[in-house]
């Protein structure tokens, strides 16, 4: 493949453009540039490099597991005592310790930031366990954990010798109840 060939892949499998207009970026003739885009469109070898050439192209465009994962992690990790030095000042938040994580901030008059919030954590939380298969299932009963607390309490209190929770504890000296 020559490099000007090449380059007719290369303009080509961007999509921005026709044929004609993809051959004339590569170096082709302007007059002829339809005829030798046709011509090179019917070549094995440039159908299989615009083919290599927007498989990559998506690849690129689509996000991977670790980066899902990253994102999500971000917005998990937001924290807003951190961005409470921007509090008053320009609408420049290039330093800020974790973009991801905004989700809106309010201007004054001055175009100085008066309010920040942060993305809610806990959506993120569960899709990046979903993603990390975390999810096993339904969540747990509430009624069923509460009666597990109260029965290990209930346990705890028996083996250590002091009375059930409901039971009437005697007064303290100096307390009446």
């Amino acid at each position: 493949m020559t490099a000007r060939e090449d380059q007719f892949c290369i303009e080509f499998a961007r999509g921005d453009c026709p044929h004609r207009t993809a051959a004339i970026r590569a170096g082709y003739s302007a007059k002829s540039a339809a005829q030798q885009a046709a011509r090179l469109l019917t070549k094995a070898h440039i159908k299989a490099r615009i083919a290599e050439l927007r498989a990559k192209v998506e690849r690129a465009a689509v996000a991977d597991l670790q980066e899902v994962c990253e994102g999500l992690t971000s917005i998990f990790r937001g924290d807003l005592p951190d961005y409470i030095p921007y509090l008053g000042k320009p609408q420049d938040l290039a330093e800020a310790p974790n973009t991801k994580a905004l989700h809106s901030i309010d201007l004054n008059d001055d175009g100085t930031i008066s309010k920040i919030r942060l993305k809610d954590p806990i959506p993120a939380a569960k899709e990046l366990g979903r993603y990390l298969g975390w999810d096993d299932g339904p969540p747990p009963d509430p009624a069923a954990e509460a009666k597990a607390i109260d029965d290990f309490i209930t346990q705890a209190r028996a083996a250590t010798g002091l009375p059930p929770q409901d039971a009437t504890l005697p007064p303290t000296e100096g307390h009446t109840p």
